[in-house]
């Protein structure tokens, strides 16, 4: 499906370095697993099912665009939600509410950002609200662009708005989710470019990792979700200006830790407003300069390890996968293994119990490997294209 020269502006500025390889590849779709992981359902049994909410692009056909709810322990697809163009969603923490939202494509080839909020437990619709200026890439998308708060009373959406002067606007939107209301007033982030949306662990602090002007934004929110100040507070990253951010994550209730490609770090003490460590992450084997570098994925966290995504240059270039998995101790950031996957794949998740949820895009399959990589057992059938993975609390 092609789309009007008009919405090109949002790919060119959405991954502005990233983007300028794959384009140049000569496989233009690149695949990207999401899962949504949370206990919900109960069986006849009484035993408490996970659940995945996969999101499955169907190519970028909004005609097949869908998002599959897997049951893990029967790896089974208990239930399937119609999409549109450019799916990305976000679950309630307690798993009641789904938000599913995507483009509408009209006649005239312009698109127009739609939000539905599901009850999980019915499949049915709350309601649909108006989702304008959404973030996407124009291939398959590899993080979410969208975020809960921790206590899920907000839902934070990533905005670029184009000013049709040759300049674009980014900021955040923010969905009071006890109202299914947005609240009037955008977070503005000026030059951010592609943000990583992370929200804290224990308040309502939002920090966006700006790709584009390499720095990190935090927004502290009161009850009512108003922001307590009236800009953001700005962090600039000091680290290696021609090393892109690969990730960003919450390190510790209130400590972010921002990644960049080749294994530099910053950790940031959000209260304070301040760095407090910085540093590299010692990989063994190291990685090659120029040949491999810590892939933009999602990154899982679970019991104190962090779960790295790495990717060769030539594997991303061709095809968007990565080949290995660096599982990390989350205070020190300290390598403790190094998982080789045998398939390339294209992001993790892992469930409560410490089960690693490996995308195999190729054969649209889910592995399932144990938190040291031994592998036990597989998903499939998992829709056309899955895209976007982000584990639940």
């Amino acid at each position: 499906m092609q789309l009007e020269r008009g919405n090109e502006w949002k790919t060119m500025i959405i991954k502005p370095m990233m983007s300028c390889v794959r384009r140049s590849a000569a496989i233009t779709l690149r695949l990207a697993i999401g899962v949504m992981v949370l206990a919900t359902l109960a069986s006849s049994a009484g035993i408490r099912h996970e659940l995945l909410y996969v999101v499955d692009t169907g190519h970028q056909d909004e005609n097949k665009a869908q998002v599959l709810v897997v049951d893990t322990q029967s790896k089974t697809i208990i239930k399937t939600y119609r999409a549109g163009y450019h799916p990305d969603l976000a679950v309630s923490p307690d798993g009641s509410r789904l938000y599913l939202s995507y483009d509408l494509v009209q006649p005239d080839a312009k698109t127009t950002g739609i939000m539905d909020v599901i009850d999980t437990a019915t499949g049915s619709k709350v309601t649909s609200v108006s989702d304008p200026d959404r973030v996407y890439d124009t291939m398959d998308d590899v993080v979410s662009h969208m975020a809960l708060s921790a206590d899920g009373g907000l839902l934070y959406i990533a905005r670029v708005q184009d000013l049709l002067n040759g300049e674009v606007a980014f900021g955040v939107a923010v969905f009071d989710t006890a109202t299914n209301k947005f609240l009037p007033d955008m977070i503005s982030l000026p030059r951010c470019g592609e943000g990583l949306l992370v929200p804290s662990k224990t308040s309502r602090t939002l920090s966006v990792v700006c790709r584009g002007s390499r720095d990190v934004r935090i927004t502290q929110f009161d009850a009512k979700g108003i922001p307590l100040t009236q800009l953001p507070g700005h962090i600039p990253l000091r680290q290696h200006n021609e090393v892109s951010i690969a990730t960003a994550f919450m390190s510790g209730d209130e400590e972010l830790s921002v990644v960049l490609e080749d294994g530099n770090y910053s950790k940031i003490d959000l209260q304070a407003g301040k760095y407090s460590q910085e540093g590299i992450i010692a990989f063994s084997p190291p990685l090659k300069a120029g040949k491999e570098f810590i892939g933009p994925f999602q990154t899982a966290v679970w019991h104190g390890r962090v779960f790295l995504v790495l990717a060769t240059l030539d594997d991303y270039r061709s095809s968007g996968l990565a080949s290995a998995i660096a599982v990390l101790d989350l205070k020190t950031l300290q390598q403790e293994r190094i998982i080789e996957v045998e398939k390339p794949f294209s992001n993790v998740a892992i469930t409560s119990d410490g089960t690693l949820l490996i995308a195999d895009p190729e054969s649209s399959a889910m592995h399932m490997l144990t938190a040291s990589g031994t592998e036990t057992g597989k998903i499939i059938g998992v829709g056309v294209s899955p895209t976007i993975a982000v584990p639940s609390p």
